[in-house]
């Protein structure tokens, strides 16, 4: 959610929607965090999201445009860190 710094008001709200799964799907653990940022370092706004999935940690950056654009990904495990961009 997005509110005007003036009055408070909702200026802009993103909702993530469940989808139909297929009959065998991973399980994710909803330990998870997400945060909106109006303005990264080169001036465009992001989501950034991050969850556990078995034992490591998902971080993805999403560019907040009319349809959701996937920057990055990160993977933190036993392994040392992982970053796969599509």
């Amino acid at each position: 959610m997005l509110l005007s710094r003036d009055d408070g008001l909702i200026n802009k709200f993103i909702t993530i929607e469940d989808f139909e799964q297929p009959a065998i799907a991973y399980t994710y653990i909803t330990y998870q965090a997400l945060y909106y940022s109006e303005s990264d370092p080169d001036g465009l706004p992001y989501i950034y999201a991050a969850y556990l999935m078995e034992s490591d940690i998902h971080f993805i950056r999403f560019e907040n445009k009319e349809e959701l654009e996937m920057g990055y990904v990160y993977f933190f495990g036993d392994g040392g860190a992982t970053a796969y961009l599509p």
